[in-house]
């Protein structure tokens, strides 16, 4: 949807959105980021406040790093294998690589 809505361009080419997690898709820097122009209701009676906008209900949810990372070319198309992974019981991305 975001591809196809014109957000990736004018590098919409080189993005696969395929290779996109959740965690990808919301970390996109695509998102309201001053929270003063969010709905009053977003934060209404809550006690921590979100720089993010949720429908209310019983749990809410974390989004670490949320609306933080600038799309780029080739975005998310080099992880590390499943055995980089295994090492290390955090995940972290890996650096960002200009490849046009």
């Amino acid at each position: 949807m975001y591809r196809e809505g014109g957000l990736f361009d004018p590098i919409s080419i080189s993005i696969q959105v395929a290779e996109f997690t959740i965690k990808d898709a919301y970390m996109l820097k695509f998102f309201e980021n001053n929270a003063s122009r969010l709905p009053k209701w977003c934060n209404d009676n809550n006690d921590v406040k979100l720089p993010y906008c949720q429908i209310h209900a019983k749990y809410r949810m974390e989004l670490p790093r949320c609306n933080t990372m600038e799309p780029y070319p080739h975005m998310n198309e080099h992880c590390p294998s499943l055995c980089d992974c295994v090492q290390s019981t955090i995940y972290q991305r890996t650096a960002r690589t200009n490849i046009y």
